[in-house]
């Protein structure tokens, strides 16, 4: 059902393969620590040609470090800022945020993110990210590319993406994970402000999530929304639904998550429709609609059900927000 009616905004190309610290614009020494103390530690260079118009790539690097997921590289560039929580898990909490509670004009951001062997991250935001009528601008930019090395784990779990009346917005997404790796990538796209009744007033909306398995991609899916080329409100468009969110289920390791959790997404309803695939290797897509917040929160909720166990992240992301 989902499939047909938005099958015009997606394409998926699918092909099979065998202590709490807070960081602003300033850097931090790549650093680990060892039983000696504090040492250098080597930033891997992952991704490092990044498009032009980000010519300053932050970088998070994160590391097993006696039992524990720590971490070890944090470089920032404006207006991105990184708060590091201390949790109980082993997992590496990073939260994501930035100056002006949102994204403004030609915004910038580019980071690299690269998972050492057997590490586990959470990565997510403080809030919703909202996106500012862009003027004259030619609208914010966000690239975001990830490795993962051998038995790590990384959760995206970034809040919904709100888009403002009169914004434009790109996001590209990169992630190579290693054939013992598992991702779990949420992206969530809200279509504005909902509370004073603003839906669809954005300019335009593209994003590109690329996943690749040891070099190798396993799914390429393009998304982009024009409210000023298309009536959103067709029943062959977006219909009633305000909010399009997508889960990809990267990894051998994560195949008991995603039957699971597919096996108890609703398919139809009044308020929230989902489409699931299941590729035979080691990947699930799960894209939903709803017209409001409250189906796609209980989706999510379950989903961090799954990895709250101590095998996984070692805490429940979601409990302030469920």
């Amino acid at each position: 059902m989902l499939a047909n009616r938005i099958s015009w905004i997606s394409e998926i190309w699918l092909r099979g393969f065998s202590g709490g610290r807070a960081f602003g614009e300033a850097q931090a020494e790549s650093c680990a620590i060892t039983a000696s103390g504090w040492q250098r530690y080597p930033w891997g260079g992952i991704f490092s040609t990044m498009s032009s118009c980000c010519p300053l790539p932050s970088r998070l690097e994160i590391a097993n470090v006696r039992g524990r997921s720590r971490l070890v590289t944090c470089r920032t560039a404006p207006p991105l800022k990184v708060l590091n929580p201390r949790i109980g898990g082993p997992a590496c909490q990073v939260v994501l945020s930035n100056y002006g509670a949102g994204w403004v004009g030609d915004d910038r951001i580019a980071l690299n993110v690269h998972c050492n062997a057997d590490s586990i991250l959470f990565l997510g935001t403080q809030a919703n990210s909202r996106v500012y009528k862009t003027g004259t601008a030619t609208g914010a930019r966000q690239l975001i590319r990830g490795r993962l090395a051998d038995g790590a784990l990384a959760v995206v779990g970034i809040d919904p993406l709100v888009l403002h009346k009169g914004s434009r917005f790109q996001q590209d997404q990169e992630w190579d994970i290693a054939p013992s790796a598992a991702l779990c990538l949420i992206d969530w796209v809200v279509a504005g402000r909902l509370d004073i009744g603003e839906a669809y007033a954005f300019d335009d909306y593209k994003s590109t999530i690329r996943l690749r398995v040891n070099g190798r991609t396993a799914l390429l899916d393009p998304i982009r929304l024009t409210p000023g080329a298309r009536n959103m409100r067709s029943p062959a468009v977006m219909g009633r639904f305000n909010h399009l969110v997508s889960v990809y289920l990267l990894g051998n390791r994560l195949l008991p998550v995603g039957n699971r959790l597919v096996a108890e997404t609703a398919v139809d309803g009044d308020d929230f429709i989902a489409s699931t695939t299941d590729t035979g290797n080691g990947l699930f897509v799960i894209r939903a609609a709803a017209i409001s917040r409250t189906p796609v929160q209980s989706l999510l909720c379950r989903l961090y059900d799954r990895l709250r166990t101590p095998e996984w992240l070692g805490f429940d992301p979601m409990v302030r927000k469920c």
